[in-house]
């Protein structure tokens, strides 16, 4: 993540792809499969926020 200034997309593209690839490209590189993984990350992200939302919902702080 630090490599990227936090970026999560670009750190996911290079864990999936090689940090040489990202840096080559300057960004995300044009492969179908790094580009399926970043977004199959994301959706899976997406559904642990929202059940963990779910989880907090009248949950006094």
């Amino acid at each position: 993540m630090n490599q990227f200034d936090g970026d999560l997309m670009l750190a996911l593209a290079a864990y999936h792809a090689g940090s040489s690839k990202v840096r080559l490209y300057r960004g995300v590189p044009p492969f179908k499969a790094t580009k399926k993984y970043i977004k199959k990350v994301f959706e899976y992200y997406q559904i642990y926020q929202n059940r963990t939302a779910a989880n907090n919902i009248g949950v006094a702080s």
